[in-house]
């Protein structure tokens, strides 16, 4: 199973604006709006990259008050390091 999520993972991890935004939430939580003017994005295509990041359990949400926040799983991250391994092996 970790092959097939490592597989699902790593090309939702190749487009350099999801890069770029791993990097921001790994440091910080953020709204849509502020990666959105971080990242000289629109609102709605940062959405779009952070429901795939998050459909494949990379980002983790919290509501604080009207906004949500969104953080990158650093194990999750992890994860995948250990994932690949595995998958090389079997």
């Amino acid at each position: 199973m970790g092959g097939t999520l490592a597989r699902s993972r790593m090309p939702a991890l190749t487009d350099p604006r999801r890069v770029r935004l791993c990097r921001l939430i790994a440091r910080e939580s953020m709204t849509t709006l502020d990666l959105a003017a971080r990242l000289s994005m629109t609102a709605p295509q940062v959405s779009r990259h952070l429901r795939a990041l998050r459909d494949l359990g990379l980002v983790r949400t919290e509501r604080s008050g009207r906004f949500v926040l969104y953080r990158l799983d650093l194990a999750a991250v992890e994860r995948l390091g250990q994932d690949v391994g595995t998958g090389l092996q079997h």
